[in-house]
């Protein structure tokens, strides 16, 4: 996990905290050699890497459920496109443009409890420039790829009215409101023992949305403005 691609995973989540969509909840932690050999994430003073690490929801992926239960495939797959906030996840990845919501980054349960995980992806990639971040351009839609065609025309319908109605939830959206930050604190595990520590975990705690863009612009040179003019771009039901 680079830079940029840790940036992506914060924004994300905060952004589907805000929309009310579920998303397990997230940590900021270092990761030692000792922990897990990783090659990705930013290098800190004592040689650990910082990396974005969520809850374990205890709920399996979807690629994982089709994989492993062939006679529940038919009812796996109905449950899915039945689930009611369907649209709002084409709408959201839309918006975020998520070129990589395959089926193992959806966890879905029997119960039908849906979760969203890894969003590294985001914004067009590990890799992108401000450049890219254009709301005139559609993204590649990696959902609507392998699950719209599972969609009857009437839930087609359906889901692209809820996608298109989240532009009103968007335009309410105002990251440097503190009100919404002081109810959603990102958990810090062991604070890292480098400047990343006060410019994180002090603020993230008083002010998570305000602040923790600052520290995602820091990381990676998003800026605030270009993920706040973010359009519903995507086509997600044709």
């Amino acid at each position: 996990m680079g830079a940029k691609e840790l940036a992506n995973e914060l924004i994300s989540f905060v952004l589907a905290c805000m929309l009310l969509l579920p998303v397990p909840n997230a940590l900021l932690a270092p990761v030692s050699e000792a922990d897990l050999l990783t090659f990705k994430g930013p290098v800190m003073r004592d040689g650990s890497r910082l990396m974005l690490a969520s809850v374990d929801a205890k709920v399996p992926n979807i690629a994982f459920r089709y994989t492993s239960d062939v006679p529940g495939r038919a009812r796996l797959l109905g449950a899915i496109t039945a689930w009611a906030p369907l649209g709002r996840l084409y709408g959201f990845d839309a918006w975020i443009a998520n070129v990589d919501r395959h089926a193992g980054n959806l966890l879905f349960s029997a119960r039908a409890e849906a979760w969203l995980i890894d969003h590294g992806w985001a914004f067009t990639g590990p890799d992108w420039t401000p450049a890219d971040l254009d709301p005139r351009s559609a993204y590649q839609h990696r959902l609507h790829e392998w699950l719209t065609p599972l969609l009857t025309d009437d839930g087609r319908e359906t889901r692209g009215r809820q996608a298109g109605a989240m532009e009103a939830d968007l335009k309410l959206i105002d990251i440097e409101d503190e009100s919404f930050a002081a109810e959603h604190d990102l958990a810090i595990s062991q604070p890292p023992p480098d400047d990343i520590q006060e410019r994180m975990a002090r603020p993230a705690r008083k002010g998570f949305v305000k602040d923790g863009m600052m520290v995602c612009i820091n990381v990676s040179g998003l800026k605030a403005d270009s993920l706040a003019k973010m359009d519903i771009r995507a086509v997600w039901s044709s």
